[in-house]
């Protein structure tokens, strides 16, 4: 494999991973500071179950290419 494409597939995980975790609802997150003290749990379902199984996708992905990356490198 080439050492610049592997680079490219990192960048592009780890861009993929950050708006994953960005598009997350997570309740709680920084409703406190706003006066908001109320946690309820949820179970997730749909959509955001199916976001969260690609983050750890996504996640891991990027965790292998970055071993990848230092063994081969």
């Amino acid at each position: 494999m080439n050492k610049n494409f592997i680079y490219i597939l990192q960048l592009v995980f780890s861009v993929l991973l950050i708006i994953l975790i960005m598009i997350q609802g997570k309740p709680g997150g920084l409703n406190p500071t706003f006066g908001s003290f109320v946690s309820v749990y949820r179970s997730k379902r749909g959509l955001e179950k199916t976001i969260f199984y690609t983050t750890l996708l996504v996640a891991a992905v990027f965790f292998l290419l970055s071993i990848i990356n230092f063994v081969l490198y």
